[in-house]
């Protein structure tokens, strides 16, 4: 069957009880040596920074997922403006940045939707 390469990725987003297992999602990519990327809300980095540093520390890469992802029907993408758009990118990577001290390349838009 030769090698096969499989890459993981998780959005967290701020919602209720989304910290509790986060750790142990961690653990279980490293054991199955999974290279993961985590997209992070800019709300969730705010409330857990050091959750968000973990994943960086286990060498995790890291993502922004918007602001509020789905918490706020304010935020969605599909509707808002660029302007609006940028401002929410913008705010949440500078809030995962500081969270963790580098800076996300990473982006996935809410619900995977953008206006534009």
């Amino acid at each position: 069957m030769g090698n096969r390469n499989f890459h993981f990725t998780s959005d967290v987003d701020f919602v209720r009880g989304a910290e509790d297992g986060l750790t142990a999602l961690y653990e279980h990519c490293e054991a199955r040596k999974l290279k993961a990327t985590f997209f992070f809300t800019g709300k969730y980095a705010v409330h857990y920074p050091e959750l968000v540093q973990e994943a960086v520390n286990r060498g995790f890469e890291i993502g922004s997922h918007g602001w509020l992802h789905g918490e706020d029907p304010r935020e969605d993408f599909s509707v808002q403006t660029y302007d609006e758009q940028h401002y929410k990118i913008e705010k949440s990577t500078d809030e995962i940045e500081k969270a963790c001290g580098c800076r996300p390349r990473a982006f996935r838009a809410p619900n995977l939707l953008l206006n534009g």
